[in-house]
């Protein structure tokens, strides 16, 4: 099963190799202000068989505290992370690579149910 995805704008587009391994809401205060909303929610895939397809060459990624993020200078649109070597605290992930639920577009072979919430302790107190 492929699942498939874009940016905002389309101008980039994503495919990778499911089945999805972790899917949850991060409350981290990175990806709520990388994001402008009180959580993020992430697919994982324990697979290095991605694609990023970018004709125009509007994906950039920039590394940041133990994680390598991706997006489209295009639109302003995150979609893309991945831990780097520096994250020892998180090697279950080893090479997982997450893309955002929001921006997969094959949303018809997700769970209709996200069971994960992370880093909670930083969550937002005006969101019950």
């Amino acid at each position: 099963m492929r699942l498939k995805g874009s940016c905002y704008c389309g101008e980039v587009t994503f495919d990778v190799a499911g089945p999805v391994s972790w899917e949850g809401h991060c409350h981290c205060t990175m990806c709520q202000r990388l994001n402008g909303a009180p959580f993020s929610t992430w697919c994982g895939f324990k697979t290095s068989d991605y694609n990023i397809h970018d004709p125009n060459n509007h994906f950039k990624t920039y590394d940041y505290a133990n994680s390598r993020r991706g997006f489209c200078t295009n639109c302003g649109s995150p979609f893309f992370h991945q831990y780097t070597e520096n994250a020892k605290q998180y090697k279950e992930h080893g090479e997982e690579v997450f893309f955002t639920r929001t921006n997969i577009t094959t949303q018809d072979k997700l769970s209709n149910v996200v069971q994960r919430h992370v880093f909670i302790e930083t969550r937002v107190p005006w969101l019950k």
